[in-house]
């Protein structure tokens, strides 16, 4: 089976509208329709199955990637490379790794208390968002342990204390 998997990677590095996100075909579903049923008729197989198998490949390379990848703080670790590693290094340049987005909250600056429009009232209100700034409580260590749910109750209730607190 090996032989049949190389045969179909070299088949398909050929074909680079079926892998290359910015290609000018590769939106172009009937065009990679097409070059599926050539690859089919090439395989002896079917296109479904031929797609199938490309997807199990491109994901098993992609997992192996990740493997790869050593985190900061990580022993040196020697790991035996995937079986088709090599062949399919032609997709490195393809595969780009997701930008994380943080939905954590910032912490509001001294600079608001200055700023305040109304003046008469109380200190206390001022300070209901304000996050200590000390080491141990920085608002991205504060957060990183909570849950999206438990931030969103915590800022809905302060903002209840200081709608209580603008009307006494």
């Amino acid at each position: 089976m090996d032989l049949k998997e190389e045969k179909l990677i070299n088949i398909v590095s050929a074909y680079r509208e079926l892998y290359d996100l910015q290609n000018e075909h590769y939106m172009n579903q009937s065009r990679k329709d097409n070059i599926w049923a050539e690859i089919a008729i090439e395989m002896g197989a079917s296109a479904k199955i031929c797609k199938e198998r490309w997807k199990s490949l491109r994901d098993g390379y992609n997992r192996s990637l990740k493997r790869r990848k050593t985190k900061s703080g990580d022993g040196a670790t020697t790991s035996k490379p995937w079986r088709y590693e090599k062949q399919m290094g032609f997709l490195q340049p393809f595969f780009q790794e997701r930008q994380v987005k943080s939905n954590l909250m910032k912490s509001v600056s001294s600079e608001d208390d200055s700023n305040s429009t109304s003046n008469s009232l109380p200190n206390i209100e001022n300070n209901v968002f304000k996050i200590s700034s000390t080491p141990a409580t920085t608002s991205s260590a504060m957060f990183a342990n909570m849950t999206k749910r438990k931030i969103r109750k915590e800022v809905q209730q302060k903002s209840e204390v200081a709608g209580v607190l603008k009307n006494i």
